[in-house]
């Protein structure tokens, strides 16, 4: 199997964790992104060593792009996110994607 195949999988499997949550809309198709290189490389050395990994993403209102000084979140967005990535993370230890 791919890489690609994997994390396409192993996205699938993290946001089945998720559809019981209420206001969280999931996106699981592949996204071409500005993200971070910091987080690519932890991403690509988990993979290199027989590990999976994902660059998830939560979204919230925010008045203006990221890295702007006009950057602003609403913290109200807090308890969601937090509740969706610690329902994943514990999905993820339950079950396995293959």
């Amino acid at each position: 199997m791919m890489p690609d195949d994997v994390s396409a999988r192993f996205a699938e499997h993290f946001a089945a964790t998720l559809t019981g949550l209420t206001g969280v809309a999931i996106e699981t198709a592949p996204h071409v992104t500005g993200g971070s290189e910091d987080a690519t490389f932890f991403m690509r050395r988990v993979q290199e060593r027989g590990g999976q990994a994902i660059y998830a993403v939560v979204g919230s209102d925010i008045p203006s792009g990221h890295h702007t000084p006009e950057f602003d979140i609403n913290e109200a967005d807090f308890p969601w996110v937090i509740e969706a990535l610690a329902t994943g993370i514990m999905g993820l230890g339950r079950k396995s994607p293959d």
